[in-house]
């Protein structure tokens, strides 16, 4: 049994017109739309001709018909305004939420696939930005638990060893007027050997970030040092990933002074050659791009910094081909051939920053500056500094 609920212009055609059948005499018209009774159960076929009769209209070569269409198309759209709404999230969560946040949940975990997985957006963008301060950069401490003392700034056990007295002079003469300044070590080791930045901070009043990425060294770190600090690797790419930390081994046996000589060639195993990593041991380490951990611990809105130092064993000119953007004075970096010098001071000078070869020749660092420093260094009589 066939019963006809709306119909087509041919099935009323039929109906009205004429041919005198019954409902039930023939199957309705082609584009009806009929409910079929099939007992013992009830069956509904729908049959729509929408879309036969807008290619119709749109076809049609009345003017007036064809603006009909358009007028009963747009008031379609309008009333399945939800579809529109629903859409336009849909497309928002797929071009810009899931752009934004799955990559920074996801680097909870690992960060490693990042750059392969989905482009990733700013390192500096502010979820990243919350994630360094919430779990990786502490903040700084108003009186760590055991301070430094006047031993520790002045006369040192390592005073003599290598060339640290004469970077420690050169530095303090140069910012010997200088308070309340900006500071970011990479490579801090445990804040107190060899470090260049402990006077500035304790005399000077500077604030500053310090970035070590051994846990144990990093401990000692906290415990003595009154700046921010974060655990983690200064990432060698512009953006943030996962590597392997390459640390000697066979130093717990050894004096104070020589651990911490050797766990400083503590690098990326990257950069370690063939024969040196099976006289080590390898560790998972997250690294981040140095703009993001300073953006992170100092604010968004520091952008200069007075003294960066760079002592990373490894991929310096790498880092600082990311430091776009960050204003330095006064960087010193230490190199380890003479391939490593070319690609540091080519980087640097991209940045703004002259080079200073008479100073301290030969010692392992170099000293770069801005004009203003480098014109204060020369009213010190410090550009052929040379012991």
């Amino acid at each position: 049994m066939w019963v006809v609920l709306s119909h087509s212009a041919a099935a009323e055609k039929s109906q009205l017109g004429g041919t005198g059948r019954g409902l039930n005499s023939r199957r309705p018209e082609r584009g009806a739309v009929t409910l079929s009774i099939q007992p013992p159960r009830l069956r509904i076929r729908i049959q729509q001709v929408e879309r036969y009769r807008l290619m119709t209209l749109c076809t049609s070569s009345n003017p007036q018909l064809r603006a009909l269409m358009l007028k009963l198309w747009a008031c379609r759209v309008w009333g399945r305004g939800w579809w529109l709404a629903w859409a336009a999230g849909v497309a928002w969560w797929v071009f810009v939420a899931a752009p934004t946040i799955l990559p920074s949940l996801y680097c909870r975990l690992d960060c490693s696939s990042l750059k392969a997985w989905l482009d990733p957006p700013s390192p500096i963008s502010p979820l990243f930005l919350y994630h360094l301060r919430q779990s990786v950069v502490l903040p700084p401490q108003r009186r760590p638990p055991h301070p430094l003392t006047s031993t520790d700034l002045n006369h040192p056990p390592w005073l003599d060893f290598g060339p640290w007295r004469y970077v420690e002079s050169i530095l303090r003469l140069l910012f010997q007027d200088k308070s309340d300044g900006v500071f970011v070590e990479a490579g801090a080791g445990t804040g107190v050997f060899r470090s260049h930045t402990m006077w500035l901070e304790w005399r000077q009043a500077w604030r500053g970030l310090l970035v070590e990425p051994r846990p144990e060294a990093f401990a000692q770190l906290r415990r003595r040092r009154k700046a921010a600090a974060a655990l983690a690797c200064v990432s060698d790419e512009g953006y943030h990933k996962k590597g392997q930390l390459w640390s000697p081994a066979g130093t717990d046996d050894l004096p104070p002074l020589y651990r911490d000589t050797a766990l400083a060639r503590s690098t990326l195993a990257k950069y370690v050659i063939e024969e040196d990593r099976a006289s080590g041991r390898s560790s998972a380490v997250q690294c981040y791009t140095l703009n993001a951990l300073v953006s992170a611990a100092l604010g968004r809105r520091t952008r200069s910094v007075d003294l960066l130092l760079l002592d990373t064993a490894g991929g310096e000119y790498r880092i600082l081909a990311t430091l776009e953007g960050l204003n330095v004075a006064v960087l010193v970096v230490r190199h380890h051939d003479e391939a490593d010098k070319v690609f540091i001071s080519g980087t640097a000078d991209s940045l703004g920053l002259k080079h200073l070869p008479s100073v301290l020749p030969g010692s392992g660092f170099l000293f770069f500056m801005d004009t203003a420093h480098k014109e204060r260094m020369n009213d010190l009589n410090l550009t052929n500094f040379n012991p």
